[in-house]
């Protein structure tokens, strides 16, 4: 069997979800996750972890964006990238949805938090956008890579806003 790059990148990606997902069920069964409160510390954390999740996954995104343009989809490695983001996301869900006595998905800092965290990246990514627009029309890339830069770009600044209004 001749495995190419793309082939072992799907096998990684499938590898990943599975883990992640067998994670996401795994987890809030664990002793200390199962009777977490809002603004425990234990949540607190989760929530924080969240969006360095956030963050890294936004940098490296770009940063492979940038760097290998039209390979970043051939090889689907932007998929790749997005998995931890996800499966964080998805796995807080569980664990706040899974306390029995939770009433709401957030507490009321949070919200203010992930809320002031979009409203920068809503007002900071278009100009970036504008100056990824006049770099890219003079590059021999595809236009496909609008939408990957774009997604990264935003998870990045998104999670990073939200990670500082958390000070």
């Amino acid at each position: 069997m001749d495995l190419n790059a793309e082939g072992i990148i799907k096998i990684v990606l499938l590898a990943v979800v599975f883990l992640g997902v067998a994670g996401c069920f795994i987890l809030p069964r664990i002793k200390r996750m199962s009777g977490v409160k809002p603004g425990s510390a234990v949540m607190e954390k989760l929530f924080s972890l969240t969006f360095i999740i956030g963050l890294l996954t936004g940098a490296a995104g770009l940063t492979t964006a940038f760097l290998l343009k039209d390979q970043l989809f051939s090889l689907h490695i932007w998929e790749l990238l997005l998995i931890p983001f996800f499966l964080i996301h998805v796995c807080y869900y569980i664990i706040v949805k899974s306390g029995k006595k939770l009433n709401t998905d957030y507490d009321e800092k949070q919200l203010q938090d992930m809320t002031r965290g979009a409203a920068f990246a809503w007002a900071f990514i278009f100009p970036v956008m504008v100056g990824v627009f006049v770099w890219y029309q003079q590059s021999e890339s595809s236009s496909l890579i609008w939408f990957p830069i774009f997604l990264f770009g935003s998870i990045m600044i998104y999670s990073g806003a939200t990670l500082l209004s958390r000070r």
